[in-house]
């Protein structure tokens, strides 16, 4: 308005009023925006329009609220709710929030929702541990990549992919070591927006693997006595149910609890002195069944020794003798031998020389020789032999070219003579 002063007094030479205009460049009719995001909604205006309220239209239909009492700068950053049905048909309108009458309605526009649907495992998938199956799944909107998860019992159990395409399958190997259960689920996440996700139904996931026995004692090769062995195992069996052993192929079968312990003392006195093999069997509850088995040796005899020279009453000379022994023993450790309870000789082998020494200390007479050998168990056998020690006097020596007996017949003839003839004499 503007006033002049004349000669008439006060004037109005001119009243301008400007025109509130509205006018919203965004969304457009090329915007397709996704629930869950955010985006800015632009305007242009004219007029005192100080403030402007923001509203959500479908079909021409009120849906919802934006934004009330907003500033008239032009923008306001929106955040598409969820729970909106996709559609073409959205418009934003803008309000003058002084005056009803001054508004504007974008062009129509797209808003969809990033969805996940998993189809596959169902209520009726079963699935072994080891095997490999597809998982499946549908989508919308415009998700790139998911992360997809293993649960049970609603809560995680571990992750089986993460950053994958989505491209609406992945082919997933069943770990071992999970345990038999029907409340598994598979949950697939929108990698970008943790709250799009879906859950599978629930599926049933099952051991294939029988458990895993290892023996950690007795090792193979051991040797044992009279007394029964200790044994200690481990196994790797999250479900494990019953844990037995045998030592005649099954037919006796001892239960066991602990994982270490001894093989029962009645069961190992009925077998005799050679090879054992002692198997280890564990079960599941779902009655898959593993063993493992281990072969030792029991002995229970000392080492048997037969000498096979020198004999007993042999005569031996200055010169030791010489000795020959076989021993009947599998677990052979050492042998050695002594002479008359001496001084214990051990020696490699089985034949050899009494020691030089030794004999040359002994008298003439009777010695008696002892032969040893232990086992790798500590138990000793003996045999014995009992040989004459004679060192021979010498002979008087010869006249060379005589008979010496021929010699002491004639002189006691030529003795016999002398004296007959002394006796004719006196007479």
């Amino acid at each position: 308005v503007y006033v002049a002063d004349n000669d008439d007094g006060l004037e109005i030479l001119h009243i301008t009023e400007v025109e509130h205009i509205i006018t919203i460049t965004s969304p457009d009719s090329s915007s397709s925006w996704d629930t869950g995001s955010s985006h800015d909604i632009y305007w242009d205006s004219t007029g005192n329009i100080f403030t402007v309220n923001i509203e959500l239209h479908k079909d021409g239909f009120f849906e919802q609220t934006i934004a009330s009492g907003k500033t008239n700068d032009g923008s306001y950053s929106w955040m598409v709710p969820s729970g909106l049905v996709d559609s073409t048909q959205y418009q934003v309108k803008i309000i003058d929030a002084s005056n009803s009458l001054v508004y504007d309605y974008s062009d129509y526009f797209e808003i969809y929702s990033n969805t996940i649907t998993v189809t596959s495992p169902n209520s009726s998938s079963s699935w072994g541990t080891g095997s490999s199956h597809d998982i499946y799944w549908d989508s919308t909107g415009s998700i790139s990549t998911v992360n997809i998860e293993l649960h049970k019992d609603g809560s995680i159990e571990q992750n089986i992919a993460s950053g994958t395409s989505n491209d609406g399958s992945y082919s997933w190997t069943v770990p071992s070591g999970l345990i038999n259960s029907t409340q598994y689920q598979v949950k697939i996440i929108d990698a970008s927006n943790s709250s799009v996700y879906d859950y599978s139904e629930y599926f049933e996931i099952y051991r294939k693997a029988n458990p895993i026995i290892t023996i950690n004692s007795p090792n193979a090769e051991d040797i044992f006595g009279i007394s029964a062995p200790n044994f200690d195992i481990s196994i790797d069996e999250p479900i494990l149910d019953t844990v037995w052993y045998t030592i005649d192929d099954g037919d006796t079968n001892i239960t066991i609890t602990e994982l270490n312990g001894t093989i029962d003392q009645t069961e190992w006195d009925k077998k005799g002195t050679g090879m054992i093999t002692i198997r280890f069997y564990a079960n599941d509850t779902i009655s898959n069944e593993g063993y493992a088995e281990v072969s030792i040796r029991k002995d229970v005899n000392a080492p048997v020794i037969t000498i096979n020279n020198p004999q007993n009453s042999d005569v031996i000379g200055a010169t030791a003798p010489n000795f020959d022994i076989s021993i009947e023993e599998p677990n052979l450790d050492k042998t050695w031998y002594s002479l008359n309870g001496g001084n214990n000789i051990t020696f490699t082998g089985l034949t050899g020389t009494i020691n030089q020494a030794l004999w040359d200390a002994l008298p003439e007479g009777n010695v008696i020789i002892r032969f040893y050998a232990n086992d790798t168990l500590g138990r000793i056998g003996f045999q014995e032999v009992t040989v004459v020690k004679t060192i021979s006097q010498p002979s008087p020596p010869e006249i060379p070219g005589y008979n010496i007996l021929l010699l002491l017949g004639i002189v006691s003839t030529i003795a016999a003579i002398i004296v007959k003839k002394r006796l004719n004499h006196l007479n």
